[in-house]
């Protein structure tokens, strides 16, 4: 129930969120953004957890680089191309939220069948992915679980794309800050789709999170 509670709250703040993935990149990492808040008591990342300036940030829009469309029409069908090999070592894969586009719009319903040959690839493995905490939280330190979307403003709830977002937990002891800026989060990402209120899918990925930076 508390799990439950949490995300609806957050889903509230994301209904008095932006308009949408089509803002620009905030560029300070200690402002707050306007856009809503909301209360969320397990969100935050490792004590070691920092912010790399060198990082650069997410593409200001929240759609893929290079849309699947594209790619058919160029002749190149991510359906039967070759998949990269997984490390043996048990490093993490570095991942982009292209890796875990599938052809769905904002507001709908997950079917399995959209699943990518390389979504089930990464499926249970361990990866590291770049993104934004979700801006409406309420915590500034000792966030333990968040949102992690593609661009700071993509929607979490009503009118958001459900393959941009990832939920996170961290690992106990682990925890994270607030910042606008893009982060780097590691931890095993599943296929695990949770439903709204709504009945609309809200997000298709969890992870469990082990670094935060």
């Amino acid at each position: 129930m508390t799990d439950i509670r949490v995300i609806l709250l957050i889903a509230v703040g994301c209904c008095a969120a932006g308009s949408g993935c089509q803002g620009e990149t905030p560029a300070s990492a200690t402002s707050r953004p306007s856009n809503g808040s909301v209360a969320a008591d397990s969100l935050q990342a490792p004590e070691h957890a920092e912010t790399s300036d060198r990082d650069s940030p997410q593409t200001a829009d929240c759609e893929p680089a290079t849309p699947i469309a594209t790619q058919a029409a160029a002749g190149a069908n991510p359906r039967s191309a070759a998949l990269p090999a997984l490390p043996r070592d048990g490093r993490a894969i570095p991942i982009t939220f292209d890796d875990l586009h599938v052809e769905m719009k904002e507001d709908s319903v997950f079917d399995p069948g959209l699943l990518t040959p390389r979504i089930q690839q990464l499926d249970g493995q361990r990866v590291r992915i770049r993104g934004f905490i979700f801006p409406s939280i309420l915590q500034q330190t000792g966030i333990t679980r968040f949102p992690l979307v593609k661009n700071t403003e993509c929607k979490f709830g009503p009118g958001g794309i459900a393959h941009h977002i990832v939920m996170v937990d961290l690992q106990p002891g682990v925890s994270t800050s607030f910042t606008v800026r893009p982060i780097a989060v590691e931890g095993r990402l599943t296929v695990r789709p949770w439903t709204g209120p709504d009945g609309m899918t809200w997000t298709i990925y969890h992870m469990l999170g082990e670094k935060v930076r």
